[in-house]
């Protein structure tokens, strides 16, 4: 290092002491160092190179616990951008800001960390399934419209039926949920439970950002504007009631 980028022993010490190398272990040669220890002077001396960008494949492969925390504080203080590409969703949710999916040759941004993307694609699933409900009971609904051209229906009949239909398919996917939450392993709910309170966190701060909005002067001036954010602030509202029935079927199951 103080050879390769001109820096003086001391500085060449404290770089090295930040990537776990401590004492006399700063005078080994690459060659004796392990995989792991060799990929965090590598990772060093991306850093010293003044880059800024760095593009990086599995950077905590074969790294312990202690490394790979070093290098998630070199990234975080890393003044540059970074584009990592890692199995490691632990070390996402640390050091990403920004998420990127590539999936049937289409990218998709989303502007969190790795739980900020499985929140947003959770929510797209579950209003894709949402849809879809409502499509087969707009389907059902127009097939019975063409049977009452023939066949008198009472209506109050046909409400009630309908209200306990719809009562009974949400206490069968109720039941089918808390019977895959037991079946869990106290680890797998563990880490649902964990995720579903993130989730809520991240949703709640959401909704102080539109209460915020929806104080802003300038926006209550624009009656549109104001509509937008407070359909918004609604939509938030029952996203936040929805994530608080699914923690307490996990805490409660």
């Amino acid at each position: 290092l103080i050879y390769e980028y001109g820096i003086n022993e001391e500085q060449a010490r404290r770089y090295l002491g930040a990537f776990l190398f401590h004492g006399d272990e700063v005078l080994r040669r690459i060659g004796d160092l392990s995989g792991g220890e060799q990929s965090r002077v590598a990772f060093l001396k991306l850093m010293l190179t003044g880059a800024n960008f760095l593009v990086l494949d599995e950077p905590t492969n074969h790294l312990d616990i202690p490394a790979r925390e070093a290098v998630e504080e070199a990234l975080m203080a890393f003044p540059g951008t970074f584009l990592a590409v890692s199995h490691d969703r632990y070390f996402l949710d640390k050091v990403a800001n920004c998420t990127l999916e590539l999936e049937n040759g289409k990218l998709t941004e989303y502007l969190g960390n790795y739980s900020y993307y499985l929140m947003k694609k959770e929510i797209a699933e579950e209003e894709a399934r949402e849809e879809h409900e409502r499509e087969k009971e707009a389907q059902a609904k127009r097939h019975s419209a063409k049977e009452a051209q023939h066949v008198a229906v009472d209506a109050k009949q046909a409400a009630a039926a309908h209200e306990a239909a719809e009562k009974r398919r949400e206490e069968e996917k109720k039941r089918a949920e808390i019977g895959r939450i037991q079946s869990m392993s106290d680890a797998k709910r563990e880490e649902m439970v964990q995720r579903a309170e993130a989730e809520i966190a991240m949703a709640e701060a959401e909704l102080k950002g539109l209460e915020f909005q929806m104080n802003d002067p300038a926006v209550q001036a624009d009656p549109q504007q104001s509509q937008a954010i407070a359909e918004a602030y609604a939509a938030k509202e029952k996203e936040i009631e929805m994530r608080y029935e699914k923690w307490e079927r996990l805490t409660e199951a």
